[in-house]
């Protein structure tokens, strides 16, 4: 998982995001998004244009496509 992570902050572009080097909520700073962004309402407009939510989370958008592209190349070697 961790080398298809990198791949989208080194190739945003490629998977449709804009935005790899702040989270969608917070300051970018190593914070928990449950503890700030939960009750934070200045979180970004979109944030499918984001690779992060917090700044350690991935969105939505970014587990999705991990996600797929985890079943496609890695779920067949386990049957």
């Amino acid at each position: 998982m961790y080398y298809r992570l990198l791949n989208l902050i080194q190739h945003p572009t490629e998977h449709g995001f804009e935005v790899v080097d702040n989270g969608c909520c917070g300051t970018g700073d190593f914070e928990a998004g449950f503890l700030f962004c939960a009750y934070n309402p200045n979180t970004c407009k979109d944030d499918t244009k984001y690779i992060f939510w917090d700044s350690y989370h991935p969105t939505e958008q970014a587990y999705a496509l991990l996600t797929s592209q985890m079943i496609e190349n890695t779920f067949h070697k386990f049957f």
